[in-house]
């Protein structure tokens, strides 16, 4: 549930169809991989504490594509249409909430540019 996942601080939280995706800023650019791992798993045991399991395979890999909302997801070739990845929630830097739709009476399809696809 989104509302269990923002008891870990995300900054940002997206739903692809495939599930929510959890993103955090970094506060520099880094291309050291033992600190991204660390960041990563501290995201990942707060998912776990909150009784929601993380994708390990997501959680490992340092190339994954983000999902940016408003773009189609593709991944799932086998469906009859495909789905746009909708913006759940969004804090800037300074922790200013933009947009949040997880307290909200709308539907997770809040930000998809009206181009839904599926039902």
């Amino acid at each position: 549930s989104p509302k269990i996942i923002k008891e870990c601080d995300p900054d940002i939280l997206v739903f692809s169809g495939g599930g929510i995706h959890i993103y955090r800023q970094l506060d520099e650019f880094t291309t050291d991989l033992f600190d991204w791992y660390v960041k990563q798993y501290k995201i990942a045991e707060c998912v776990k504490k909150v009784d929601l399991k993380p994708d390990e395979r997501v959680l490992k890999n340092n190339i994954n594509i983000l999902r940016v909302p408003g773009t189609p997801n593709l991944k799932y070739y086998d469906r009859p249409k495909h789905r746009f990845v909708d913006l759940l929630y969004l804090k800037t830097e300074k922790g200013k909430i933009l947009w949040d739709l997880v307290n909200s009476e709308k539907p997770l399809r809040g930000f998809n540019f009206g181009m839904s696809t599926d039902s």
